[in-house]
C-alpha cells in the first residue's frame, strides 16, 4: 500500500481514538475541481452517464462520462481532522439517491438527493465509522459494513429503519456486494466471506483461503461465482454460491508482491477484474483483467499512479477504476485485446502539486521564508517559485543561492519518513499512538527540531522536549525551516504550502498552485487572500448548518469585496502576526473603520442559496418554454433582493422582474428558450451579493431554428498622448486603432454587422468613454455581441478599487477623473448578448531595448475576476496577470498583447484550420504567442465563465 495510505489505513482505530465535535464555524477548505485526497470508491448510474466519487477530501463528486466534466460537488457536515471524510459511497438503481458514509458526526449514513445535493435523510447513529455500502437491485434496502466489531447493518431506504444487524464480526469490514436476486455477500478483516438473504439474515460464512483481511468482495451476473480480494497478499479468490466451495483461481503466476484489494466482476460477468498495491517491474499500479469468467488469459490494462482502491462495472464488460493519487479512468474493455494497456475512455487527475512524491517533499525557502520553491509534479519535475512579497508565481529552474532545503544531516536523525518512534540522536520525539512522520528539520542554530507527520506539525526543543503542535489537513510530506528560524513552511498533502510561526505553532499563511494551470491562491487563517485571475475559486467556506442537513459551501470569489486583500497577505510574514498584519493594511488603506474577519463576519456577508426541487438537473423538450422549479433562502438573514434567469450564461431578454419567492418556497417558472441546446443558470442576489449559479441543461428535442448573424459592437479605446506628460506611452492608441481595424474586417463573416466606437488620445476623454459603453449597453441585444477593448493606463487604489485612466485623467482625483470599475461593471455585466473585455491597461515604467512597458500600479487581477464571474457573464482577457510588466516594442510598434492578438485574427490561432477562431483557440495562442514575444516576462489571462460554452468570435481575415 502507497504512503500516501499509511497513515489512513486503518480509519476505524484512527475514530477510536478521538472524535472531535463538527463545529459550526466557517471553516475554508481547498476546492481545486477534482479530489485532494484519497478518493475511496466510486459508482457508476445505470446508464453508464455518471459516475460518483467519494474521497478523504470530504467531498462527494459527480461527473459526466466521456468528457469528464465536474457537475456537483455534494458534502456532508464536517468537523476538525478526519471528521466529514467520505469513505463510503453507493447510487440507487434509479440513479436519485446518492448514500454516503466514513467518519461523520455520531457517524451518520447519509441518503443524498442525487440532483440537488441535500439531504433526505441520515441513517444511524452508529458506533463506529461506516466503510461500505450498497443498496440492493430494487433500491429499498441499504447494507452497510463498520470499522472495528460493529459489523453490518441492513436499512429501509424509505423511512430510514434498520431492519436487521449482524454484530458477530471482529474487526474492520470493507467489503460489499448484491447479487442480481437481492442476496449479498460481506468481506471483513477477520478473514471472513458471509453470505445474507434478500431480508438480512446470515445464510452462511466461510474462512478466505488465501489471506487474512478480505477487502472486496464482487458478484458475477448470470453465474453463482462471487470473488474476494485482500488487502494483504496479492490474491483473488472465487466462491461458488451453489455448491458453496472455493473455485480455481484466476491466473496469479509472477504476482507475488502487493496486494489486490479491490475486485469486480463486469456488468455482463463475463469478466474479473483485480487492483490494489499490487505493482509490475516498471513501478506502475497495474489494473488486472481476465476474460471467460476469470479463468481465460490475463492482462495488464490499466497503469495508475497509485494503489488501485475500487473497481466498479462500467458498460457491459468495462471497468471504473480509482487510484489513491487521487484518480478516476473509466477503461471501455474493447472486446479484441490485442494490447497490454487500452486507452482509458475517460481519465482524472488530481491538480494537487506532487512536491511530497519521490523527493521526500524537498521545498527550499528563503532566510525570512517569503520565498518557497517546490515542484507541481512528482519527481520534482516542474519546479516553480512563490514569492509571498511580489505574489509572483514563476517556473524555475535550479535552486537559487538564496533557497536553502532542510536540514536533516547536521544531528543524526532516524525512522523520520514513514516511522512511528522518530528519534533525534536518538531521543524519541513523542507523537501519539499511530501517528506516522514523513517530513523533519533542524533549526539553522540546531537548537529546535520541526516534525511534519500525517496529522499535525510539531516542534521540540534540543533535548527532544514536545513544544506544541498544529493540526494540518493531510500528510506533511515537506517540512522546512527559514534561516531566521520564525517561521516553519510545510508542503501538506492537500496539494497545499502552509507557513507556521515558530514560536507557538500558529498558522500563518496557505498557498494553493492548480498543478495543471497554474492558478494560485495565498490566504490568511481568517480568510484574506490574494490570487491569481481564476484563482480564488480554489478555496472556499464551508458552513455546517445542522448535523442532519448538508452544509453550505461558498467560493472565496462570493465574498470578494470583503476578502480580496492582497496588501493584507503581503504583511503576513514581515509581522508574523496576521491580526497585526490586517492592522497595518487598514491604516495604510484608511479602513479603519473596517471590521476585521472572523467567523460572525463571515456569515453575516454570505450570500444566498438556490436550490433545484426538480427530479432531474437535465429536461429534454421540444417545446419552449420551460418548467424550473427551486428554492432560494438566505443564510445571512439579509432578504433576497432578486432571481436572476440566465441562458448560456446571459441573462434573459425582455423577461419582467421575478417575484421574490418566500425562504424555502419552492416556485416554479416558466423560461422561453431559443432552439437549440441550452444551459439555463439561476441567481439569486441581496445587498451582500449573488448566489453561487444553478444550472438546468436542456437538450432540444425539436427541429433547430435557423439563427441569424449577430452583430458585433464594440468600444475600443487607446490613449498614448495623456494631457499629464508624466503618463505618456507610446503605442496604447495604436494597438486600439489596429484592433478597431481587425474588427471591422470582421464585417460579412461570422457577424453580418460590425459597429466600433473608436476613442484615441484626445477622443478618449471620460464624458466620452462613459458615453461610449451607455451606447454600447443600448445596441446590443441578446442575438448579439458586444465588446470593450481599453489600452492605457489602470491603477488600483489603495482599496483595491480599479480605475481606468482617461486622457484628461488625473492619478490624484480617480473618482472623479477616471472611468471606474463600477462603470465597466455596471455596462458589461449589463449586456443583453455575448460580452467580452480586452484589457491591457496599466501604469508606465520606463525600460530598455526599445521597449517601454505598461505595470505596476494595477492589479488586473480583481477585475479579471469580478466580470468574469457567473452573475456577470463576461468573458476576460487581459493583457498580464496581477502587476506584470505589460511590454510595448518598436519592432512591433504594438504592445506584445494586441500585437499577439493581430496575429491570432491573421489565423494564428486558428489550430483546428476550419477557418474561425474560439475563445479557447484564442486562449491558447495569447498565451504562447506573448510569452515567445516578451521572453516569458508576460502572461496574458483569458478567463471564460463556466456558464458560457466556447464560442467562435471570429474568421480567420
Amino acid at each position: 500500500m502507497s504512503a500516501l495510505l499509511l497513515c489512513i489505513a486503518t480509519e476505524a482505530g484512527i475514530a477510536q481514538e478521538a472524535k472531535p465535535e463538527a463545529g459550526n464555524e466557517p471553516q475554508l477548505r481547498v476546492e481545486a475541481g477534482m479530489h485532494t485526497a484519497v478518493a475511496r470508491h466510486v459508482a457508476v448510474s445505470a446508464d453508464g452517464k455518471r459516475i460518483v466519487s467519494a474521497s478523504y477530501d470530504k467531498t462527494i463528486r459527480v461527473w459526466s462520462v466521456p468528457d469528464g466534466k465536474l457537475e456537483n460537488v455534494f458534502r456532508v457536515p464536517i468537523g476538525e481532522g478526519f471528521e466529514g471524510s467520505v469513505f463510503a459511497i453507493a447510487l440507487s438503481p434509479d440513479g436519485k439517491t446518492i448514500a454516503a458514509g466514513g467518519w461523520m458526526k455520531k457517524q451518520y449514513v447519509y441518503l443524498i438527493d442525487a440532483t440537488n445535493g441535500q439531504v433526505i435523510r441520515t441513517l444511524g447513529p452508529n458506533s463506529e465509522v461506516t466503510m461500505n455500502l450498497a443498496f440492493s437491485p430494487d433500491g429499498d434496502r441499504l447494507a452497510v459494513t463498520f470499522g472495528r466489531n460493529f459489523g453490518m447493518r441492513f436499512y429501509d431506504v424509505a423511512t430510514g429503519a434498520l431492519v436487521t444487524e449482524d454484530t458477530g464480526y471482529s474487526d474492520d469490514t470493507n467489503g460489499i456486494a448484491f447479487a442480481e436476486n437481492g442476496t449479498f455477500a460481506t468481506g471483513s478483516y477477520d478473514g471472513l466471506l458471509r453470505l445474507y438473504a434478500q431480508d438480512g439474515s446470515l445464510l452462511s460464512q466461510v474462512k478466505a483461503p488465501s489471506g487474512k483481511k478480505v477487502f472486496s468482495v464482487s458478484f458475477a451476473a448470470g453465474t453463482d461465482k462471487v470473488a474476494i480480494g485482500y488487502s494483504d497478499v496479492p490474491k483473488v479468490d472465487i466462491f461458488s454460491t451453489n455448491n458453496y466451495e472455493w473455485l480455481p483461481q484466476p491466473d496469479l503466476s509472477g504476482m507475488e508482491k502487493g496486494d489486490l484489494t479491490a475486485v469486480s466482476w463486469s456488468k455482463d460477468g463475463g469478466t474479473l477484474y483485480a487492483g490494489g498495491a499490487f505493482r509490475d517491474e516498471t513501478g506502475w499500479y497495474r489494473v488486472v483483467r481476465w476474460r471467460d469468467q476469470g479463468m481465460g488469459q490475463r492482462s495488464f490494462i490499466y497503469n495508475s499512479a497509485d494503489t488501485v482502491l475500487d473497481l466498479q462495472p462500467f458498460g457491459a464488460s468495462g471497468i471504473v477504476a480509482v487510484g489513491a493519487l487521487p484518480q478516476i479512468a473509466v477503461l471501455d474493455n474493447s472486446p479484441n485485446d490485442t494490447h497490454s494497456k487500452e486507452a482509458p475512455l475517460m481519465e482524472l487527475f488530481t491538480p494537487i502539486a506532487g512536491m511530497g512524491r519521490n523527493e521526500k517533499g524537498a521545498i527550499s525557502v528563503s532566510a525570512d521564508g517569503s520565498k518557497v520553491r517546490f515542484s507541481l509534479d512528482v519527481g520534482g519535475k516542474r519546479p516553480v517559485l512563490f514569492d509571498t512579497t511580489t505574489l509572483e508565481l514563476k517556473d524555475v529552474t535550479g535552486i537559487a543561492d538564496d533557497l536553502m532545503g532542510p536540514d536533516i544531516t547536521s544531528r543524526k536523525i532516524d525512522n523520520w519518513n514513514g516511522g512511528r518512534e522518530t528519534k533525534v540522536d536518538d531521543q524519541i520525539l513523542v507523537a501519539d499512538p499511530h501517528e506516522t512522520s514523513f517530513s523533519v528539520a533542524l533549526s539553522p542554530d540546531k537548537q529546535y527540531v520541526a516534525l511534519g507527520t500525517a496529522w499535525y506539525i510539531r516542534r521540540y526543543d534540543a533535548q527532544a522536549k514536545f513544544l506544541w503542535r498544529t493540526a494540518i489537513p493531510g500528510v506533511a510530506w515537506g517540512t522546512n525551516i527559514a534561516q531566521d528560524g520564525k517561521v516553519i513552511v510545510a508542503a501538506v498533502g492537500d496539494g497545499t504550502i502552509r507557513w507556521f510561526r515558530a514560536e507557538d505553532g500558529k498558522e500563518l499563511l496557505a498557498l494553493f498552485v492548480h498543478n495543471k494551470d497554474q492558478r494560485w491562491i495565498l490566504w490568511t487563517p481568517t480568510g484574506y487572500y490574494a490570487a491569481s485571475p481564476g484563482g480564488e475559486d480554489l478555496i472556499g467556506w464551508n458552513i455546517n448548518r445542522a448535523e442532519t442537513m448538508a452544509p453550505d459551501f461558498f467560493p472565496a470569489s462570493r465574498l470578494r469585496n470583503t476578502y480580496y486583500r492582497p496588501d493584507i497577505v503581503q504583511k503576513v510574514l514581515a509581522t508574523l502576526d496576521p491580526e497585526e498584519a490586517v492592522k497595518s493594511a487598514n491604516a495604510e488603506a484608511g479602513r479603519l473603520d473596517e471590521q476585521p474577519a472572523s467567523g460572525e463576519l463571515t456569515r453575516a456577508i454570505l450570500p444566498a442559496v438556490v436550490e433545484l426541487a426538480m427530479d432531474s438537473n437535465e429536461i429534454k423538450t421540444a417545446t419552449s418554454p420551460i418548467q424550473v422549479s427551486y428554492r432560494v433562502r438566505s443564510p445571512s438573514g439579509e432578504p433576497i433582493e432578486g432571481i436572476d434567469i440566465l441562458i448560456n450564461g446571459r441573462p434573459l431578454e425582455g423577461r419582467a422582474a421575478i417575484a421574490i419567492p418566500d425562504e424555502d418556497e419552492v416556485t416554479t417558472l416558466d423560461i422561453p428558450i431559443p432552439s437549440q441546446n441550452v444551459e439555463i443558470g439561476l441567481i439569486a442576489r441581496t445587498k451582500t451579493g449573488a448566489s453561487e449559479v444553478r444550472i438546468v441543461k436542456v437538450l432540444w428535442d425539436g427541429a433547430f431554428a435557423e439563427m441569424l448573424k449577430p452583430k458585433l459592437y464594440a468600444v475600443v479605446v487607446g490613449v498614448s498622448d495623456y494631457a499629464n506628460a508624466d503618463y505618456k506611452l507610446k503605442y496604447a492608441a495604436q494597438d486600439a486603432k489596429d484592433f478597431a481595424d481587425a474588427l471591422k474586417r470582421q464585417e460579412g463573416g461570422i457577424y453580418g454587422k460590425v459597429d466600433v466606437r473608436l476613442l484615441t488620445d484626445v477622443d478618449a476623454t471620460r464624458d466620452d468613454i462613459v458615453e461610449a459603453l451607455e451606447w454600447l449597453e443600448g445596441e446590443v441585444t441578446s442575438r448579439d455581441v458586444g465588446m470593450v477593448f481599453m489600452a492605457g493606463h489602470g491603477v488600483t487604489d489603495n482599496k483595491q478599487r480599479f480605475y481606468y485612466l482617461p486622457v484628461d485623467g488625473e492619478m490624484e482625483r480617480l473618482r472623479s477623473s477616471a472611468v471606474s470599475r463600477d462603470d465597466l461593471l455596471a455596462t458589461m455585466s449589463g449586456l443583453a448578448g455575448k460580452a467580452m473585455m480586452f484589457i491591457d491597461a496599466c501604469h508606465s515604467a520606463a525600460s530598455t531595448r526599445g521597449e517601454q512597458t505598461r505595470s505596476a500600479d494595477a492589479d488586473i487581477t480583481q477585475i479579471v475576476n469580478e466580470l468574469s464571474s457567473a452573475e456577470n457573464g463576461v468573458v476576460m482577457f487581459a493583457s498580464s496577470t496581477g502587476r506584470q510588466l505589460s511590454i510595448e516594442n518598436d519592432t512591433w510598434k504594438n504592445g506584445a498583447f494586441t500585437e499577439a492578438l493581430i496575429e491570432g485574427f491573421g489565423g494564428g490561432a486558428d489550430y483546428v484550420k476550419d477557418g474561425k477562431l474560439t475563445i479557447a483557440e484564442l486562449d491558447l495562442w495569447l498565451s504562447d504567442r506573448v510569452k515567445q514575444l516578451t521572453d516569458k516576462r508576460q502572461s496574458p489571462v483569458v478567463r471564460k465563465p463556466d456558464t458560457i460554452p466556447d464560442f467562435p468570435i471570429a474568421l480567420v481575415r
